[in-house]
């Protein structure tokens, strides 16, 4: 039986500029998975699993910084997306999102926005979006701080078999009895 172990493939954060109120950037956790047989990392079949894109910024929340409601623009691209009932593709298509503030933050710690579904669900890239977000403008609005707007152009990762023919960042999760008890890379 196949274990899954996460195989963390990059992260990419990338500062947009900066201005009085704040600065912003779009910070993008670009995973894939691989598998454990018996007991060792198992990178044959490792696959792209999903990009989860958000804005942040350096300002600490506050009241009027966690009900700011904002929209992210992706200018096409090739991805797909859980919208709670079914998996909703996308192929070159303009498409705009909500950003709210990510859930789990409070009052002091900085100010983060994720994209969200107008049914408030939240959207992580998967499938085709491991080559097919490359190049794609996205551009983000925040009608009441508009300091805080900004666009950004994602960049050219490297596929998951692009990795593999080179080097690649893992976790792998130690298991003892049923529990995972530690971790390496």
């Amino acid at each position: 039986m196949k274990k899954y172990i996460a195989l963390f493939m990059a992260v990419c954060i990338v500062a947009v500029g900066s201005c009085a109120f704040g600065a912003t950037e779009l910070w993008c956790n670009y995973d894939s998975l691989a598998s454990l047989k018996d007991g060792k990392a198992d990178f044959s079949d490792a696959r792209f699993s999903n990009a989860f894109l958000s804005v942040h910024t350096d300002i600490p929340i506050t009241k009027e910084i966690a009900n700011l409601i904002g929209n992210i623009t992706l200018s096409g691209g090739t991805y797909s997306f859980w919208n709670s009932r079914e998996i909703q593709k996308v192929s070159g298509t303009p498409m705009t999102y909500k950003l709210a503030l990510e859930e789990g933050l409070s009052s002091g710690d900085t100010a983060a926005y994720a994209l969200w579904t107008e049914e408030n669900n939240s959207i992580r890239a998967t499938i085709e979006a491991e080559e097919g977000l490359t190049g794609v403008i996205m551009s983000w609005n925040f009608p009441d701080a508009p300091s805080l707007n900004g666009t950004f152009t994602f960049p050219k990762h490297m596929t998951t078999q692009e990795q593999l023919d080179n080097c690649v960042l893992y976790f792998e999760f130690i298991p003892s009895d049923t529990d995972a008890t530690e971790v390496t890379g």
